[in-house]
């Protein structure tokens, strides 16, 4: 039987938010309850989630792929606690969770010193949306968001964003030429812009690009927009480190064309996937699933 990714999404916000506001002695052992079941899930038969471990795996020669499986299981239960701490106590609480090395905080403060705003570039990581609280305490910062189309799960889910800390920018139900309105205003502002883009799209708006050795169209507006506005991108990465939020930076470049500058932090990308593969959970979406399964054919 196949499991619609996005279903379970809509059927487990409502008691996993129900957990979250849990009392924090009570809700730790609860989502020990929640990470046991999804760890369970991966010894089901014809399991998404372990033909997709066991892909990767054998596309980038690990040998352990319940292991990895395990340990992101791990990281979204930690993470959990966090959003649990954040919807009962706000920001603050969760802010300080967030590493920000020494590299890092340079290339944010240079980019603030020569004035510039910039987009930064983010996979589908297990602590993406949580760092925001802890970048935007030092930084102004917009966060573009795709709502649910599920009108629960984006009404909780809103609950959490608002309480981030950054100014949102919700894109799934905005006109697109608002959209761009917003973004070039936010670049013309100086200010740091945040976007998911690990996502897989063949339409105007997507860039042909090579990753696991495969040939896919990722969405092509960061470059699009930067190149026209003359503002820095920056590949970006978020990982969990004995339950520390990480946030790892390349540097920023500037875009010449839609097509390289898109393939460029696709590279990036690939790099940080294949080092720090329990972070993307965006693996176990059925597009990439796909892609990872077919380079795994073929390696």
């Amino acid at each position: 039987m196949r499991i619609k990714f996005r279903r379970v999404k809509d059927l487990a916000v409502k008691p996993i938010h129900g957990v979250l506001r849990m009392p924090g002695w009570l809700a730790r052992p609860a989502f020990g309850s929640v990470g046991l079941a999804a760890k369970s899930y991966y010894f089901a038969p014809g399991s998404h989630t372990r033909r997709t471990a066991r892909n990767f795996c054998a596309l980038t020669g690990r040998s352990d792929p319940r292991g990895m499986y395990f340990e992101m299981v791990s990281k979204a239960v930690r993470v959990g606690t966090l959003f649990g701490r954040l919807i009962r106590e706000g920001p603050e609480a969760v802010a300080g969770e967030l590493d920000m090395g020494g590299d890092v905080l340079r290339i944010c403060d240079d980019l603030r010193a020569k004035g510039q705003g910039a987009i930064f570039v983010v996979p589908h990581c297990v602590g993406s949306v949580l760092s925001t609280a802890g970048f935007a305490k030092r930084y102004p910062t917009v966060v573009l968001l795709r709502e649910s189309r599920d009108p629960q799960r984006s009404g909780i889910l809103k609950q959490y964003l608002e309480k981030l800390g950054a100014e949102l920018f919700y894109v799934r139900r905005t006109e697109p030429t608002t959209v761009a309105r917003g973004i070039l205003r936010a670049l013309h502002e100086k200010k740091f812009i945040i976007g998911t883009t690990d996502l897989l799209r063949k339409n105007e708006d997507s860039a042909e690009v090579k990753v696991f050795g495969q040939s896919i169209r990722m969405v092509a507006w960061p470059a699009r927009f930067a190149i026209r506005r003359g503002a820095p991108l920056v590949p970006t990465y978020v990982r969990v480190d004995n339950g520390r939020i990480v946030l790892e930076l390349a540097p920023p470049f500037l875009g010449t064309d839609i097509e390289s500058a898109t393939q460029r932090w696709a590279t990036h990308f690939e790099e940080w996937f294949r080092r720090y593969p329990s972070d993307w959970i965006f693996m176990y979406d059925k597009r990439w699933a796909k892609v990872i399964a077919d380079a795994a054919q073929r390696k």
